[in-house]
């Protein structure tokens, strides 16, 4: 680049014209810098800085360049790409990331994990920018950001807000200097495994002392699959295996207990459901000891809509990849591309509905 302090104003508009294309939206300040540093200037002084902002505004003034200012932050763009682009941090630093762009972190991250607010949100978004540790300045540049996204989230609110989703503009993308990365990562919640204690065998304990059983091991680990219920009751009282005799025993006090309120069941795709009344439908979580067919269909369903919401497009096989990663889980055996590909064709078929109608 050539040298600021000396060279003529117009010689730096298409260094500066090169640097926002390539990093664009980015903050005047870190287009200084790298132009300062391109130029072979170590330590960028005011009178520097000024050249520049002439060069800055004649760009601007020429229509190639185009600008927005966020909480005080004068942000740089090429003319006709957007405002916001959520990326990887590559080789900034956390306030060198223009705020709207950090306001769309804390969206997503808000948005795929709803209770958490203030200081969760802040670890959140410095662990997933890769930051390291969450320092006083750090801090208060998010209490900033976050200050600003509930005004907005307010007003939004007001007219019927549904959630963010990065899509369009705000797609993650590669930082042009960071680390690739396909997509932001969906937060699952830890899965809670009913604590194991002894129990009465269900084969010749009372009905009510079966369904109690059963209710207990449901109010942890639902939304599940009866069988792992019956398999974690019968491990309980010392039996290795459900044998179909004691899977109709469990079946008569599950329809119970369905009968009586204390248990709600469900079919979800071809698998039958069970979970507490007050407890949703749909709970996105880790494995745990799971295996795969022991989750239900339902939740493995919301795992891939919000990856197919948090990244770039990807066929199947990348899908099925990201669920692999996501669960855990050893190689991809056929019965579970199948089971991946009935959700997936489920999916379709909804979003087909939804279009019909």
């Amino acid at each position: 680049m050539p040298d600021p302090r000396t060279a003529p104003i117009e010689s730096l508009i298409p260094g500066l014209e090169e640097i926002i294309d390539t990093e664009g939206p980015i903050l005047d300040l870190r287009v200084y810098r790298l132009f300062a540093s391109s130029a072979g200037i170590k330590r960028l002084r005011e009178p520097t800085k000024e050249r520049l902002t002439q060069g800055l505004d004649a760009a601007i003034r020429y229509g190639s360049v185009e600008e927005s200012f966020e909480l005080g932050c004068r942000v740089l763009r090429k003319k006709g790409r957007p405002k916001v682009v959520l990326r990887t941090r590559g080789t900034r630093d956390l306030r060198e990331i223009p705020p709207s762009e950090v306001q769309q972190m804390m969206r997503f991250v808000m948005d795929r994990a709803p209770g958490l607010e203030g200081e969760q949100v802040f670890r959140e978004v410095i662990s997933r920018f890769e930051v390291g540790r969450l320092t006083e300045s750090a801090r208060g540049f998010l209490q900033k950001v976050y200050a600003s996204l509930e005004e907005d989230l307010a007003e939004s609110r007001g007219d019927n807000y549904s959630g963010f989703e990065t899509s369009g503009a705000a797609d993650l993308v590669r930082f042009p200097s960071g680390e690739p990365i396909d997509q932001l990562r969906v937060v699952l919640q830890p899965y809670r495994s009913w604590e194991a204690q002894t129990l009465t065998d269900p084969r010749t304990a009372a009905t009510d002392e079966v369904i109690r059983g059963l209710v207990e091991i449901i109010s942890v680990e639902g939304p599940m699959l009866p069988y792992r219920a019956y398999q974690i009751l019968a491990r309980s009282a010392g039996i290795a295996r459900v044998r179909q005799t004691l899977r109709e025993r469990f079946d008569e006090c599950l329809d119970r207990a369905v009968a009586i309120g204390k248990i709600v069941d469900e079919w979800q795709m071809t698998e039958r459901v069970v979970r507490l009344p007050e407890v949703p439908s749909v709970i996105l979580r880790e494995r745990g000891p799971r295996t795969f067919h022991e989750i239900p269909p339902c939740e493995v369903a919301e795992l891939v809509t919000q990856i197919q919401k948090s990244g770039i497009r990807q066929g199947r096989t990348e899908l099925y990849g990201n669920v692999r990663e996501y669960l855990k889980l050893g190689r991809l055996s056929t019965r579970i591309r199948e089971s991946l590909d009935a959700v997936l064709d489920s999916l379709d078929s909804s979003e087909e509905r939804a279009t019909d109608a």
